[in-house]
């Protein structure tokens, strides 16, 4: 819970007369003598407190309050693929793993209404090299500290080799890779018992034992492409360091429109108390109500950041639709914060 705010004052009538005679020191005699008389009405030093009080003053207040939602449901979501030499090809190969996939997950007991995948996505590429530009550099550099090596220390002369010449990149084999991405649920009937905290440890243990991801639907690489490609493995792993995981179990909750309003209630009370506090701190009284607002954490940044930022905008598509909804890896994380901004008048 935090609460915040502040009290602005508005300059008083007698206050714009001074600031009057300032503006109109240039104009007509008559109309700065009327200004003087105005500005002759100020208080003086010994009557500030009552002065003060003449003056109009707004105070702002923001409050929060947390619900704590209890999981509902367990949601699974993951990358599927399928290679081949052809793009065509691997779309096909897709298209029946999902399906095997499909009955899978219904054996498994999820929702199958809530059973889905992304619209296909087709790449090409070097399995294992990200970026040929990277793999570039990465040999050149290799090439550079292993040359330093020998000439500093003759006896690694015809121990160590050079890396393969980068020539060879124009020549890396090109692997079609058909991708969607993969969205299931779970229903947790009994709340967050036993057999709920277990379920993410045997779906994991089912989603690699029925190869869900398509490992086996992988294009393999003959011998010589093998050879081609194996010195530029490692620069994939310093380009590849930042990339989101392709596999997520996630606890939900959702808040109902009840949580909401009571929420909201709290929020607000905490706002009008903290502003009476300020108001009295000031000397003045809380007046009435000037505006009100309201504002929760939108989705999906509740989500945890892997999941949003996945493989396919389409999951930022589906937790935006599921506005009310908060996931997290933790059950016990599930928290949604609802926040209200208030404004009041001080007498």
């Amino acid at each position: 819970m935090s609460v915040h705010g502040t009290i602005t004052v508005e300059p008083s009538i007698k206050e714009r007369c001074v600031l009057s005679l300032v503006i109109c020191n240039r104009i007509p005699r008559v109309i700065s003598f009327v200004v003087v008389l105005c500005a002759f009405r100020l208080p003086s030093s010994a009557s500030a407190q009552e002065h003060s009080k003449d003056r109009s003053a707004t105070v702002s207040v923001s409050a929060t309050h947390e619900i704590v939602l209890v999981p509902e449901k367990i949601r699974l979501q993951m990358l599927v693929r399928a290679e081949s030499r052809e793009g065509e090809n691997a779309m096909k190969l897709l298209q029946k793993h999902q399906e095997r996939v499909k009955k899978d997950l219904v054996a498994l007991n999820a929702v199958e209404s809530s059973i889905e995948f992304s619209e296909t996505s087709i790449s090409v590429g070097t399995p294992g090299v990200d970026d040929p530009e990277i793999a570039r550099r990465m040999i050149r550099q290799q090439a550079a500290q292993l040359a330093q090596m020998r000439n500093l220390n003759p006896q690694l002369r015809g121990q160590i080799q050079t890396p393969t010449s980068e020539d060879g990149i124009n020549d890396l084999p090109q692997i079609f890779a058909a991708t969607s991405v993969l969205l299931a649920e779970w229903k947790l009937e009994n709340g967050l018992d036993d057999a709920a905290i277990l379920l993410p440890i045997k779906l994991k243990t089912a989603v690699d034992e029925k190869d869900f991801k398509g490992r086996k639907l992988k294009e393999a690489l003959d011998p010589d492409e093998q050879l081609l490609v194996q010195p530029l493995l490692g620069s994939s792993i310093y380009s590849s360091s930042n990339r989101q995981p392709e596999f997520q179990l996630v606890y939900v909750g959702k808040m109902s429109t009840n949580q909401e309003e009571v929420a909201l209630a709290e929020a607000f009370k905490k706002a009008q108390s903290h502003a009476d506090l300020l108001a009295r701190v000031a000397g003045r009284k809380l007046g009435g109500m000037r505006s009100i607002s309201s504002n929760s954490n939108a989705l999906p940044q509740n989500y945890p950041q892997s999941y949003a930022l996945n493989v396919n905008n389409s999951i930022v598509a589906f937790a935006r639709k599921n506005v009310r909804e908060v996931a997290s890896e933790d059950p016990n994380g599930l928290r949604q914060m609802v926040a209200v901004n208030v404004s009041f008048d001080v007498e």
